[in-house]
């Protein structure tokens, strides 16, 4: 929600472009990413808002396919799963998706991170 994922992107591949969807809901998050769009104007796009508008907004105006999509949201069952599953309306065969606070071995006893949920809906969208 600070940008960091998509500065190390955009500096470390100079021919990425990254479109973010960020419920912007911390004070910061609207003013690093303001930054991210004045030192990447051609590269970076971001639009604040609920995931579960936005990506289907985004699937109405055709935005196109990604090689990576990243999900990072609501942590809930049913919206982690249907945040999976907008996004797949942006991926080609070779898109990778990574899904932060998943662990497919997740112990909710030793894990650092809350990850039952966001592990759940990871694999009820593979079936």
């Amino acid at each position: 929600n600070a940008g960091h994922s998509s500065l190390l992107y955009l500096t470390m591949l100079p021919n990425v472009h990254v479109h973010s969807v960020d419920i912007c809901y911390h004070k910061y998050t609207r003013a690093n990413l303001k930054m991210l769009v004045d030192a990447f104007p051609d590269r970076y796009k971001f639009e604040c808002g609920s995931s579960h508008k936005k990506l289907l907004t985004m699937k109405k105006q055709n935005v196109g396919k990604y090689d990576l999509v990243m999900v990072d949201g609501d942590h809930s069952l049913k919206g982690a799963y249907n945040d999976i599953l907008h996004t797949c309306h942006f991926t080609n065969d070779r898109t990778l998706l990574v899904m932060d606070d998943c662990e497919l071995k997740c112990d909710p006893h030793t894990s650092k991170v809350p990850c039952q949920t966001p592990t759940k809906s990871f694999k009820r969208a593979v079936k």
